[in-house]
């Protein structure tokens, strides 16, 4: 555990770092209620996303987690990890959030907050060669911030990426025939003569982590029988022991659930989904590629968006990434934008100019800091 105070515009700061799982064992309690009362909270800054993705993949990096104090109370909380590579022979540290789309957790004042995190990052860049922010939302304040910050780091470069990813969103206002009323008639024609084609099927919800490890197998299962087979991105071995982690996950803000679709007893299409607050992520839809004349994959989900609307304490359906299933029921997204940080050693400029020429194919230009 280490602690830096800095001042910024006469307030104190205190940061925080903990890099152990036995440091942050006494501090589990104060990130929950720190989401609970964060307006924008995503799933991807919880405790229990973090620590899914740090027993599933040990080696994402090592934990660097920054709760910041402020008047003796702690206010944010920058769930990040210092990951190692090795470029041209020399190793480069890389202090980043621990996976992308997580976001400092800063109930009030976030711009202030990312301001103090601007300057932290600043005092801490001995230990760091690259700072990566990857894939937040371009209405992030942290993002936002640490742009105009670093643009006045005296020999630091930055390259800016952005949008990097989309993410299609459904809000629930209203109920689920309000919205099927706002549909055109041609979807609404085409959803019930899916649904209709649906009398001999059965639907099986699996919640909580009772068994979770046979839902998921049979999630995975589904995934070898589906069109990904011959096209499409497979699950790597580190997404399927980070989900099943996740879903062995108690008690907690994160809730797990599988919805199945079977014909004559056998699973022909799944849908994995986690409820965080007040919005559902739609994470993994698989389905029996031989029975795709019912379009079970379309069955499933529509049937977890009405549960959606049908639930009054849910407010949004994230659809995690952006495709062409996701955009049938919506055509609301998000843009996600990253930057990355290069600071004074070699290992960083090694970094930069790796990475500038990754970047020149897609026409981005380097930022170099002001003195």
């Amino acid at each position: 555990m280490t602690r830096t105070a800095i001042t910024v515009d006469g307030r104190t700061y205190e940061f925080v770092c903990l890099s152990s799982s036995e440091e942050l064992e006494g501090y589990w309690d104060q990130w929950s209620a720190l989401v609970a009362s964060d307006s924008q909270r995503t799933i991807f800054s919880s405790p229990e996303f973090f620590r899914a993705v740090c027993k599933a993949r040990p080696d994402s990096g090592e934990p660097h987690v920054v709760f910041v104090r402020r008047a003796g109370e702690v206010v944010a909380c920058a769930p990040m990890v210092v990951s190692r590579q090795t470029i041209k022979r020399v190793p480069c540290r890389t202090l980043k959030f621990y996976m992308r789309r997580a976001d400092c957790v800063a109930p009030r004042d976030r711009r202030g907050i990312a301001e103090a995190l601007a300057c932290y990052w600043r005092e801490i860049s001995s230990q760091w060669d690259v700072l990566a922010l990857e894939e937040l939302p371009d209405s992030s304040e942290t993002l936002q911030v640490l742009e105009a910050a670093a643009a006045n780091w005296h020999d630091c470069r930055s390259l800016p990426r952005g949008p990097t990813d989309t993410e299609s969103f459904l809000v629930t206002d209203g109920s689920w025939e309000d919205y099927m009323g706002g549909r055109t008639s041609h979807f609404r024609r085409r959803w019930n003569r899916i649904h209709r084609g649906a009398d001999n099927l059965s639907f099986v919800t699996v919640l909580g982590a009772s068994d979770s490890d046979s839902a998921l197998q049979d999630i995975f299962a589904l995934e070898k029988r589906s069109w990904k087979v011959t096209g499409g991105s497979r699950l790597t071995d580190d997404e399927r022991a980070m989900f099943l982690e996740l879903a062995r996950t108690t008690g907690g803000d994160v809730t797990y659930q599988v919805k199945f679709i079977e014909a004559k007893g056998e699973k022909i299409a799944g849908l994995l989904s986690y409820l965080h607050f007040d919005r559902v992520y739609l994470f993994l839809t698989f389905f029996d590629q031989r029975y795709d004349k019912v379009a079970p994959g379309k069955l499933v989900m529509g049937a977890s968006i009405e549960e959606a609307f049908r639930d009054l304490a849910i407010r949004e359906v994230s659809f995690v990434g952006s495709y062409a299933t996701a955009k049938v029921w919506t055509s609301s997204t998000r843009d996600y934008r990253s930057i990355r940080i290069y600071g004074r050693s070699m290992a960083a400029r090694l970094a930069y100019l790796t990475d500038r020429w990754k970047h020149a194919k897609a026409g981005l230009k380097p930022r170099l800091g002001k003195s």
